[in-house]
């Protein structure tokens, strides 16, 4: 989680579920919606994928709003 006013990023190492699917609960909350959310997984071959998005854009996009 990059925190655009303190200029930080925390890194969160957590195991997944069955189906490799995290879920965390933070310390602070979120307040500021321009806050981005990275996240990166490789697999076993060693491929990595990134994705960054800021809190507005899962507000925005969430499975909730979908359905």
């Amino acid at each position: 989680i990059h925190d655009n006013k303190q200029k930080k990023c925390q890194n969160i190492p957590y195991k997944t579920d069955k189906h490799e699917i995290i879920t965390m609960t933070l310390r602070n909350p979120i307040l500021d919606v321009n806050t981005e959310i990275e996240a990166s997984v490789k697999d076993l071959a060693g491929n990595e994928t990134r994705v960054k998005w800021t809190v507005d854009w899962l507000l925005t996009h969430s499975k909730k709003q979908l359905h």
